[in-house]
């Protein structure tokens, strides 16, 4: 090796060994937040000594659709860092946030939901949605990469917000809006393929401007547990109750459709209770969210695998990939299910109702007016 492939070497090691010290760098403030915010869990119901709740998660009921392995692996890699031990004095529960949920099951309708956070807000946050109905907001279902101008808006509104600085609001310049990519048009509704794994987009649009999105909401479902990805208002609109809006036509359509894309869920989560600012715990300590453990076992390979599944048969029917020295198990978990390869020397079999395409199946969004309890 030549003095400047050396050197290139070496400098791709330093990389490497910065980039893996900042993410542990990392850790250790979520640790330290973590334990600086543990006296939110008094604030949530939980007396010293208590013990929390478990949420008990399967990330795959009934779905063998080898397709959806990918939700099933980013859910998990996101609920390793909670806690799984429900009694809060033991030291693992000290340094590891719990996880802020709404057990669904414990609304028999949206008028029970609306009941139970107006005795926690005083009846606050129902008035709120009240006056942002009035004022002419409400939900619908977008596609992927919806109304991106608006997107954009939407995060450059507000520089500072409760999980912290906005990067993209404070440091890169605003696109120009003559950009191809930032035509504020709406994109197709696809229909999930499965109705255990999806990912759903949500929006909020006022009346008087019905092409002009305020706030956003996008959801991810595995087995029984569905989790806000992500959840932005504008600015302008916060005041005006429309985020809390957002998520009563949410609550609404987890509680009171038979829409099969929610049938079956258990929790809603929400990020940890210990993180962001007392304003994010406070709004959502306000509308149901409490502490849980997570009590998740982890996905095995043949949770993940079809069954008729043969490792000889993927690497000889996949050449490159045994010239590649890849683990088949792994590759076509992480990939080979994405990319259509074989994985089988018999005929496929016949398809199960999780693997039929979904596309006709019925999805009813129910956003009426919130009921009076």
């Amino acid at each position: 090796m030549d003095f400047k492939g050396a050197l290139g070497a070496a400098s791709t090691r330093v990389v490497w060994s910065v980039a893996e010290g900042s993410v542990s760098a990392f850790r250790w403030v979520k640790v330290f937040e973590t334990v600086a915010h543990k006296n939110r869990l008094s604030r949530n119901g939980l007396k010293a000594g208590d013990r929390a709740p478990v949420a008990s998660l399967r990330l795959r009921c009934g779905c063998d659709n080898p397709r959806c392995a990918r939700h099933v692996a980013a859910r998990w890699f996101g609920l390793r860092g909670f806690s799984r031990n429900p009694d809060t004095a033991s030291t693992h529960a000290r340094i590891r946030p719990f996880a802020a949920m709404v057990p669904l099951g414990e609304f028999s309708s949206m008028a029970d939901y609306v009941r139970h956070v107006s005795r926690i807000s005083d009846g606050n946050d129902r008035r709120e949605v009240a006056r942002a109905r009035k004022l002419g907001y409400a939900t619908r279902r977008i596609g992927p990469q919806s109304h991106p101008a608006s997107l954009d808006d939407i995060i450059r509104s507000k520089p500072v917000r409760s999980g912290g600085v906005m990067g993209k609001a404070v440091a890169a310049p605003a696109p120009a809006r003559h950009e191809a990519a930032f035509i504020d048009q709406a994109t197709p509704i696809p229909q999930p393929r499965c109705a255990e794994h999806w990912q759903i987009d949500f929006g909020v649009f006022r009346d008087s401007d019905p092409d002009r999105m305020m706030g956003k909401a996008t959801l991810g479902r595995s087995g029984n547990l569905i989790e806000v990805v992500f959840f932005m208002g504008h600015g302008a609109a916060l005041r005006d109750g429309v985020m809390k809006t957002l998520l009563f036509d949410i609550m609404e359509w987890l509680l009171e459709s038979n829409d099969p894309l929610v049938q079956g869920a258990d929790f809603l989560s929400y990020g940890a209770v210990e993180e962001g600012a007392d304003g994010r715990d406070k709004w959502r300590r306000y509308l149901g969210f409490r502490p849980f453990a997570l009590d998740a076992p982890t996905p095995r390979d043949h949770d993940w695998l079809p069954e008729d599944f043969d490792i000889a048969a993927y690497l000889t029917l996949n050449p490159d990939l045994r010239a590649a020295r890849v683990l088949p198990i792994s590759h076509f978990r992480l990939h080979g299910a994405f990319e259509d390869r074989k994985y089988s020397f018999q005929l496929p079999r016949p398809a199960r109702p999780n693997d039929i395409d979904m596309a006709h199946a019925p999805a009813k969004l129910a956003l009426a007016p919130v009921r009076k309890g």
